[in-house]
């Protein structure tokens, strides 16, 4: 999908702020950001027809979040998956607690 004459000077702003919020985000580190504003290009440049550089856009957020943010997935599951068992031990020590009880 182009952009209509009428919206150019509109697209050109917006290119503006998101390369201002990028540039932002790298100087504050929020990877996590500069991931997002990066989908916003690449959904700006399709807009414009430039299917090249939506795909560039789309692969550096795809670079950068897969490198930044999948260790904090991956320790997240862990996580999750820890107090899972945690979890499921204390159900376990009650239920085998509950049949001494009644037992005696």
């Amino acid at each position: 999908m182009e952009a209509r004459p009428g919206e150019q000077g509109e697209g050109e702003q917006t290119k503006t702020y998101y390369q201002l919020c990028l540039q932002l985000c790298q100087e504050i580190s929020r990877t996590d950001a500069m991931a997002k504003v990066l989908l916003e290009m690449a959904k700006l440049a399709e807009a414009e027809g430039d299917i090249h550089e939506a795909i560039a856009f789309a692969n550096r957020a795809e670079t950068i979040a897969t490198r930044e943010h999948l260790n904090i997935c991956d320790r997240a599951a862990c996580l999750r998956e820890t107090l899972r068992q945690k979890q499921q031990l204390k159900t376990n020590r009650y239920s085998q607690c509950s049949l001494v009880y009644r037992h005696n």
